[in-house]
């Protein structure tokens, strides 16, 4: 059930900001890395990457509409090129908005995609009781 993941989803991501992992993995990423041989650091990069299937960046945003180049701001967005699978979701001004970079030739069903993301969206906001945007909805409904 996807609101049992979610809930797992919280959990996890609670406790990590609870512990000082990633506290202490800044720490040594500004101060220890900077001291290693290069080779060294590409290596430990590679070897935690090659390990995952997904970066996943939640960034809250602000609540409210913001001036920017004296124009109104109406959306936002959040985009992290990367080797590996990476969504990246913002929220703005009571909206969220998100990016999801991927290798075209490692995703099966590569034109229905955005279809089938489009539903998982609109399954949630059915069980959550939200509003789903009307561009959710037309790419959901996409044949």
């Amino acid at each position: 059930d996807i609101t049992d993941r979610l809930q797992y989803i919280k959990s996890k991501t609670q406790e990590m900001k609870e512990k000082p992992r990633a506290y202490m993995q800044l720490k040594i990423q500004n101060n220890v890395a900077p001291l290693l041989p290069v080779p060294l650091t590409q290596k430990t990069v590679f070897d935690t990457f090659s390990r995952h299937s997904l970066v996943l960046t939640n960034v809250p945003g602000l609540t409210e509409e913001v001036v920017f180049g004296g124009k109104v701001a109406k959306k936002v967005q959040l985009f992290f090129d990367n080797l590996i699978t990476q969504v990246s979701m913002i929220t703005y001004a009571g909206n969220v908005y998100g990016n999801i970079v991927f290798d075209a030739k490692e995703l099966p069903n590569l034109e229905n995609f955005g279809k089938y993301y489009a539903e998982a969206f609109v399954d949630l906001a059915a069980k959550l009781n939200v509003e789903v945007p009307p561009e959710v909805k037309k790419a959901a409904a996409r044949t």
